[in-house]
Order: C-alpha cells, then sequence, then structure tokens
C-alpha cells in the first residue's frame, strides 16, 4: 500500500476540538461535528487538522490544520504474528529514519511494542498513518501508548489533536534520559484494557485493513517554525519570536510553539505576527492556536497551561482573547494579517510538577463564511441562507463566522438535504474558542420557526455547546438556527463566534 510520512510538525487544532474515545465515542466512527468548516487554504497533513466549524476547521470550530506529507516508497509488510508482543519483545523504533516502520495489528486483538532511547526535555513525535480516507470504520483505529523505563504509562494519544482522523499523533517532552517503550494497538483493544463501553470504538470490530506505519521523529527547536521558550523572562520584552515556514508549494507549514514552566508562577511569552501573505481563502484572517491537553492520557504534561491570552504588542493592557486552558478549549482569533500580537501563557498555579510543559500548534488561515448582514438577520424573517459544504466522510454540513454584540440575535436558515435527513448535530465556539462572549446559545427551529426537541445548547466556561444526533423533524426541508449570548466579558474585548451544522443519514 502506498503510505505517505508527516514532515512537519503537527498535531492538534485547532481551535476548540472534541477530544472523544476512539471513533468519536459513536459506532460510526464519525469525528464529532466541528465549528470550522475544512479549510482550503493550507496544506492539510495527515494528523494536523481541526474538526470543522469554519469553512473548513475547529473543535471543531476551526478548520483543519496545515502540514506537508510526502510519499513513501512502497514496503512489503511484515507477516502477523511478528513477536513484539510485549515489552520484553519490544523492537527498535529508529529516530527520525526517512522510512517508517511497517507493521499489522493482527489477529484482533493484538498489541506490537516498541522501544527507543530518548533524553530528558527531548520534544518527540510519533505519529501513525493507516486510515486512507479519515474515519475509515473497515481500518484499524490506531491508539499509542508512551512507557517510561519502568514500563509506567507518561502519555497516550488516541485521536489527533485537533481531530482530523483516526490515527493517533503523540507529541510530547521527554521528563529523563533512558529508555522508552511505546505501545500500538486498535481502538477496541486499547478500550477493553480499560473497562471502556463498547461504544467508545467504531464498528465493526474486527477491522479488513490492519496495516500501519510508525514514525519517531526528534523535533528541532533550531527549525524557524520551532518556537522553543527561552525562558529569558516573563514580560512582552522578552518574548519569544514564533516563525513561519513555507513548504515547497510556497504554503505555510505549522507553527509549533513549546516550552517548560520553570515554576507554578511562571508566565512565559511569545511574539508572533501572521503572515502578511497568509492564504486566506474564506472569510476573514484568523490565527488557531490548538492546545494539546495534559495528563498521562493525554500529551504527558503534569500540568495544563492556565491563562492563555492574546494582546497586540502596542497595547497589552488590552485583552483580545482569553481562555482558562486547564479547562479545556483553544484559541482560534480574527486577527488581522502583519500585525504584532503576543501570546502569553500562565501555570495555573498550585504545586509545580515534575515535567510542566505545553505544546501547541499554530497556523494562520481563513475562517468559515461570514455573515452578511448584522441587522437583517435578526429574526427568521431576515434568516441568511447558508450554503452547504459536503464533508469527505459523506455527510453534509454548513458553516458561519459572525461577531455578535450585546443584545445581538443571528437567525441563519438551510436545507436538509435529501440523502442527510435523518439527524442533526450544531457545534458553536466562542467562549472556548478566546472570544469575550459569555452564554453563547444555539437553538433549532423547525420550518415554521418553532423549537425542535433536544435542539438547543448554552456553551459555558467548561462545556463546549453541542447539539449532537437531533432528529430532523418530518417533513421538513428547511431549518432556522437562531444564535444569542446572554453577556460580554468586561475585560475581553472579541466577540466572535462560528458554528458548524452536520447531517447525517441513518446507519
Amino acid at each position: 500500500m502506498k503510505l505517505r510520512k508527516v514532515l512537519n510538525i503537527l498535531l492538534s487544532i485547532g481551535l476548540l476540538v472534541f477530544v472523544a474515545a476512539c471513533g468519536g465515542g459513536s459506532d460510526d466512527g464519525d469525528p464529532t461535528p466541528d465549528t470550522n468548516q475544512p479549510p482550503a487554504d493550507t496544506v492539510t497533513p495527515q494528523d494536523t487538522g481541526t474538526p470543522d466549524t469554519t469553512t473548513p476547521p475547529g473543535q471543531d470550530t476551526t478548520q483543519p490544520e496545515p502540514d506537508l506529507v510526502q510519499p513513501v516508497p512502497d514496503v512489503p509488510l511484515p507477516p502477523p504474528g511478528d513477536g513484539n508482543d510485549s515489552f520484553a519483545d519490544a523492537v527498535d523504533l529508529p529516530m527520525n529514519s526517512q522510512s517508517p516502520t511497517l507493521e499489522s495489528l493482527s489477529p484482533v486483538g493484538d498489541v506490537d511494542y516498541f522501544t527507543f532511547e530518548g533524553s530528558k526535555g527531548q520534544l518527540i513525535l510519533i505519529d501513525t498513518e493507516a486510515q486512507n480516507p479519515p474515519f475509515d470504520k473497515n481500518t484499524v483505529d490506531l491508539v499509542v501508548t508512551l512507557y517510561d523505563s519502568n514500563e509506567q504509562q507518561i502519555a497516550l494519544n488516541d485521536d489527533p489533536f485537533p481531530r482530523s482522523t483516526n490515527d493517533s499523533t503523540l507529541v510530547t517532552v521527554l521528563p529523563a534520559d533512558g529508555t522508552y517503550y511505546v505501545s500500538v494497538s486498535e481502538c477496541w483493544t486499547w478500550a477493553a484494557s480499560k473497562g471502556l463501553p463498547d461504544g467508545s470504538c467504531a464498528s465493526p470490530q474486527d477491522k479488513s485493513v490492519t496495516d500501519y506505519a510508525l514514525f519517531l521523529s526528534s523535533l528541532d527547536p533550531a527549525q524557524d517554525n520551532i518556537a522553543a521558550d527561552a525562558e529569558t523572562g516573563n514580560s512582552a520584552a522578552d518574548a519569544t519570536a514564533v516563525g513561519y515556514v513555507k513548504n515547497q508549494s510556497g504554503q505555510y507549514l505549522l507553527s509549533v510553539i513549546y516550552g517548560t514552566f520553570a515554576d507554578n508562577l511562571d508566565l512565559d511569552v511569545f511574539a508572533f505576527q501572521l503572515p502578511a501573505d497568509a492564504t486566506v481563502s474564506s472569510g476573514r484572517s484568523v490565527g488557531y492556536f490548538s492546545i494539546h491537553p495534559a495528563g498521562v492520557e493525554s500529551n504527558g504534561s503534569t500540568s495544563p497551561i492556565g491563562s492563555a491570552y492574546i494582546t497586540t504588542v502596542d497595547d497589552t493592557a488590552t485583552t483580545i482573547a482569553f481562555i482558562d486552558a486547564s479547562l479545556g478549549g483553544s484559541l482560534d482569533v480574527p486577527l488581522p494579517l502583519d500585525v504584532p500580537h503576543l501570546l502569553f501563557l500562565q501555570h495555573p498555579g498550585g504545586l509545580a510538577g515534575a515535567n510542566d510543559f505545553y505544546v501547541i500548534n499554530h497556523r494562520s488561515g481563513g475562517s468559515n463564511p461570514l455573515e452578511e448582514d448584522d441587522v437583517a438577520n435578526n429574526t427568521a424573517a431576515g434568516a441568511q441562507a447558508l450554503t452547504a459544504s459536503p464533508k469527505d466522510n459523506g455527510s453534509t454540513g454548513y458553516f458561519i463566522e459572525a461577531n455578535l454584540g450585546v443584545g445581538d440575535v443571528d437567525v441563519y436558515m438551510f436545507d436538509v438535504p435529501m440523502a442527510m435527513k435523518d439527524t442533526i448535530s450544531v457545534a458553536c465556539g466562542g467562549q472556548r474558542s478566546g472570544s469575550g462572549v459569555r452564554g453563547l446559545k444555539a437553538e433549532l427551529l423547525n420550518e415554521a420557526e418553532a423549537a425542535i426537541p433536544g435542539g438547543s445548547s448554552t456553551e459555558t466556561a467548561t462545556d463546549d455547546l453541542l447539539i449532537q444526533n437531533v432528529a430532523v423533524p418530518a417533513g421538513d426541508t428547511l431549518l432556522h438556527l437562531r444564535v444569542s449570548a446572554a453577556s460580554q466579558a468586561t475585560d475581553v474585548t472579541s466577540d466572535f463566534y462560528r458554528c458548524g451544522i452536520h447531517f447525517q443519514a441513518a446507519q
């Protein structure tokens, strides 16, 4: 089979993203609805996509992140039962090899083990590729787990962050010099070992495609698109510059921002400026910052980020966007190109951990289609008609991005696709994408403008706005989405939001 290798640093987001157990927490293996529509303005690498709430990306509240892939020559796969089924039998995993390690999870229940030598503070990428296309129910849904020399789990990845496939991608900072182990398993096998319910993984359990490629890379902080905090100070004057690098096609690769918190009072500052020539294929320019979650069930950091916020260089007292990253979410913020900004990252406080690091995928890109008339669409009578955007997994989506002033209400209308008329899901991002909008609320209305049962959700600091798998009213060919908010934060100036609407046919 023809496989591809992700050459740039990737991973998870973009944006508000739902990290679900293998297969998105549903038997169909489809990703959780996103708020960004898939982006057409970047090279989309296998593991750096973001769910779609924008005109293609998001928590799906922003579009997929870019990455660079290149074909890898066909290599014969090893026969099943290769013997690397335990820590004792782990096989060497080469670092920075130009060729992938090719394996197969066969028979059902197989787990493969690998080993490598690493160094304290080393930024590594463990990347897999099996699914083509993404979210293929008949291809293994991979889970990668990292262990220390004592065979104790220190990190895990089921789906990339943000999620663009069921293949796994783990970016972590190693806590010590020594031997490490990696296991690769199928979601069903992993879920059974954790005692999780069957619905955690995509059916069927016995996959017809079990081959996968595995890569281990040490990411070089000297690369221009990798910004490593230098701990030179905690102020704007000492900010670490974020760089941007183009591939051979002239498209910008993902930039990776990472660092460690020196103590529980540490504040790290990064200076960035979205490139003046960045492609904005839809809507307006957006700066996407996908924050990898912490913990042994995620990237392995012993602390999440606390406050994460953006200001301009000229006015550091005015906060444009803010999230408490310890509660989840991402910063996916409409920002002008070629204007200097600052990103502040603060330790959440409390006791410092042994390996308090953070990793953020950053890129610039376009947004979802924009609201056209903020005054006319305050009622269903003046609702803005949305344009359908077919998705790779066969479903149909609609996407929108707008600003929501105090007291404003936005109403949109959209057709029910006849081939996908059974259920509808909606994901919107505001506060958990960095906006100052508070209490963002989305309501589904039927053709007669009456509320659809189960079709309402409100965003909070801890909970995403998600309406999932609501039955489409029988006979309706057109629906409405009404968006409102409770208030505007007094200490955050932005008031943006974005939504993705997704239809699905019964399986």
